[in-house]
């Protein structure tokens, strides 16, 4: 018994998936510092900046990583800033359920096009 009409139905099913799955990872490329950075070199920028927030970085082998990344885009790492921000804020008026946010340190990273 065939699950799909035909050999070339489940050809077609698997297809659609194929596309899918490379799709989504597609969508999350675009999203990461790689990914950013790629678009940015595509569009002619000549300064590329991404912030990463330090404090919930796992280790610093993902911060060199997300650096490694984006020069192998093409782009020259330039500079780096840190910037502490507070976010103490409460998020409902009742004290006895009141959330606080856990303030970040944010890195800004500052790369320049490799070709200039």
């Amino acid at each position: 018994m065939e699950f799909f009409g035909s050999a070339s139905d489940e050809q077609s099913v698997i297809s659609k998936g194929t596309k899918f799955q490379k799709h989504r990872v597609g969508s999350e490329f675009a999203l990461s510092p790689a990914g950013q950075a790629r678009a940015a070199k595509s569009a002619g920028m000549k300064i590329f900046q991404i912030d990463i927030p330090i404090s919930k970085a796992r280790g610093s082998a993902a911060m060199v990583g997300a650096i490694q990344s984006v020069e192998n885009e093409g782009w020259k790492f330039d500079n780096v800033s840190c910037v502490y921000c507070i976010n103490n804020s409460i998020s409902t008026d009742k004290l006895s359920n009141c959330e606080w946010e856990e303030d970040e340190i944010i890195g800004v990273y500052i790369f320049r096009n490799g070709k200039n």
